[in-house]
């Protein structure tokens, strides 16, 4: 009879380290969800789930966009105004407009975008008339008024549209926008965008009881702690976490950690909560 070998332990013999929940943050996505607990909550309680208010509009912009193309994805994205009375569908020419506008509209001084605006027309370098028409024409709080030029990066680099895009903003400043930007995939990172398509969804649809008792548990918070012991404070579960991530993106909490929002996210109290 062959001896039963013992099992290899990690480390070679060493205790395996276990990670508080503020370090938790560290351990890669697939080992989070592993050790991610269910939530406990008093009862089933559905997200109250607003009317619809109207019936939204299909904004087409300066021209029409075509759903078919083999070049570049065709999207629809819905979007509401900041004041949410009213609903529009955007549509989009490529992906990488479409990933630009969910970052843009998750801003806070986020009031209005608009999408193929124009013509503008502007001179060649070799004196003939041409026209450009303005990806995302972003519109704030303020009124301000900021045209974006969205391009892969590789294209933003060449010169002939460097110089197409400077006769653009000297033909749009003032009287389209009140600045001109170019637009790239560089300019932000993957996880942004898929946070900020979260914040839209989860913004669609209000949680007061939620939020209310995210405040409360919020001002009993000292120093930082994970998104999922926060949660566990309001014992609203999942609700809960809506209502966190909605105030990530409206300033009411602090972020201490990058990427992609999760329950071992770190967030803190700001001084004006």
């Amino acid at each position: 009879m062959k001896p039963q070998r013992k099992p290899i332990s990690r480390g070679c013999g060493m205790p395996i380290r276990v990670r508080p929940d503020h370090q938790m943050h560290t351990l890669p996505t697939k080992m989070r969800r592993t050790l991610a607990r269910p939530f406990e909550t008093s009862e089933e309680v559905d997200i109250p789930i607003p009317a619809e208010k109207a019936k939204p509009i299909s904004r087409t912009g300066g021209r029409a966009v075509s759903l078919r193309s083999k070049g570049s994805g065709r999207s629809s994205l819905y979007l509401s105004s900041s004041h949410e009375t009213l609903g529009f569908v955007h549509r989009l020419e490529s992906f990488l407009e479409k990933n630009a506008t969910l970052i843009l509209a998750a801003r806070p001084d986020f009031a209005d975008i608009r999408t193929q605006v124009g013509p503008v027309f502007f001179k060649t370098a070799s004196g003939k008339s041409s026209r450009h028409f303005i990806d995302l024409l972003f519109i704030d709080t303020a009124g301000n008024r900021i045209a974006f030029l969205v391009k892969p990066n590789e294209m933003a680099q060449r010169e002939d549209f460097c110089q197409v895009a400077e006769r653009v903003k000297e033909a749009a400043v003032p009287a389209v926008a009140d600045e001109v930007c170019i637009l790239t995939e560089c300019d932000f990172p993957p996880c942004d965008v898929v946070n900020a398509s979260r914040y839209l969804q989860f913004s669609r649809f209000p949680d007061p009881e939620a939020e209310q008792a995210l405040s409360a548990a919020v001002e009993n918070l000292v120093g930082a702690a994970t998104v999922d012991a926060v949660v566990r404070m309001t014992g609203f579960g999942a609700r809960a976490y809506r209502a966190i991530f909605k105030a990530v993106f409206q300033g009411l909490l602090k972020r201490n950690t990058g990427g992609v929002i999760d329950r071992w996210t770190l967030v803190e109290r700001r001084a004006s909560v």
